[in-house]
């Protein structure tokens, strides 16, 4: 909370560094309070986490999106200003504290306390991952900032409608592979072939997953833009094709964060988060100068590569046991290929080309029999048997 609250007197300097108008200044300053109530509520959500009591915390998180979207668009409706709408994320966060606490409250204390001589051991341990943390949470959102500073308000804004919908979905792969954790967390101090067994399952599962969310993207990019922002904001459709692209980095590199996390690489973490932090700052002050929102988009995917390779070859280094077989690679490019053509078919309404793009992936897919067995044990007995079906007609 502490470290937080420097960050809102951080946020508030730049604001007026930047020259942002008193409603954006207040705005600014509500949201980064909102962070303060987030780590408050994320705090409480310890112990659920540590019992993998993971229906209660997708519920939240689910209540998170639900209130934050009702939210928004009460006030769309009601036509209030930029701070109120900034304001949301401070709004629901303080409302779901309540819940959480009460969640938690027999496992850990709700009285919070200052006792500054535990800080510095406990940042002696951490340090390296905070660092990394704290670099990869503004390294995603640079790209945004640093729009707004060199582009044209027109193509910023066609940006912020790409970035707003690519950071909802973005943000899946770490929900899926943070389930795995604690799995992750004792295999890697218990059983190495476990883990690699694990790690393996998982790169599958998000390259495949990841790929289907790109596709959804650059089919559905115009129908999901125009519901999201409206038809004044057409033109970030092909922004977000683009954008969508880096969705693929985002789902593989999940996994080998968690994994990096578990084997204590921090220093690895923060190395590769401060590489794709240059890379996407570089890239967006020229690409977004020049080439407007696509340009910022082009920079996102190089800042996504850039963290996803950085993840692996950390990972790699001084466990190569670890690095991923790539024989998935091929099976998904072969189901991708036509799906993609499909996704970007002429005359076709955008919705249905991603509807089509989706079917003929998720059936080429089933019939390379890529997805991990233990993704078809999820599904209803009477889908695996229909994938089973398939397979031998294959």
């Amino acid at each position: 909370m502490t470290l937080s609250a420097l960050g809102v007197l951080l946020v508030t300097g730049f604001a007026l560094a930047a020259g942002y108008s008193t409603a954006l200044l207040l705005g600014a300053v509500l949201a980064s309070l909102g962070t303060i109530a987030l780590v408050v509520q994320h705090t409480h959500t310890i112990p659920l986490s540590v019992s993998l009591r993971l229906g209660t915390l997708s519920a939240l998180e689910l209540a998170r999106q639900v209130l934050t979207v009702a939210a928004i668009v009460g006030l769309v409706l009601a036509g209030a200003g930029v701070a109120p709408l900034l304001a949301v994320a401070l709004a629901v966060n303080v409302l779901l504290i309540g819940p959480t606490a009460a969640l938690s409250r027999r496992q850990i204390s709700l009285r919070m306390g200052l006792r500054p001589r535990h800080w510095l051991a406990l940042l002696r341990l951490t340090v390296a991952f905070s660092l990394a943390t704290a670099v990869g949470t503004i390294y995603i959102f640079t790209a945004q900032i640093l729009t707004s500073l060199v582009a044209s308000p027109h193509q910023s804004g066609l940006f912020a409608a790409s970035f707003r919908i690519f950071i909802v979905i973005s943000a899946v792969p770490g929900l899926v592979a943070g389930g795995a954790l604690p799995l992750l967390a004792r295999a890697a101090r218990d059983d190495r072939e476990r883990l690699s067994y694990a790690l393996q399952r998982i790169f599958e599962s998000s390259l495949i997953l990841g790929v289907a969310a790109e596709l959804g993207l650059l089919g559905g990019a115009q129908f999901i833009v125009h519901v999201v922002a409206g038809q004044k904001f057409a033109a970030a459709a092909s922004v977000l094709q683009i954008q969508g692209a880096a969705l693929i980095a985002s789902f593989v590199l999940a996994g080998w964060s968690f994994a990096l996390l578990s084997l204590k690489r921090f220093r690895g973490l923060l190395l590769t988060n401060l590489a794709a932090f240059v890379v996407s700052c570089a890239a967006t002050l020229t690409l977004a100068s020049s080439h407007g929102a696509e340009g910022a988009a082009i920079a996102t995917v190089a800042g996504e590569s850039v963290l996803a390779l950085g993840y692996l070859a950390a990972l790699s280094y001084r466990h190569p046991g670890l690095r991923p077989r790539l024989g998935i690679v091929v099976k998904v490019a072969l189901a991708a290929a036509p799906a993609v053509a499909l996704a970007l078919a002429p005359g076709v309404p955008s919705l249905l080309r991603a509807l089509f793009a989706l079917l003929a992936y998720t059936s080429l897919i089933a019939l390379t029999r890529a997805v991990p067995a233990e993704m078809r044990e999820l599904l209803p007995a009477r889908l695996r048997r229909a994938d089973t079906d398939a397979s031998q007609l294959h």
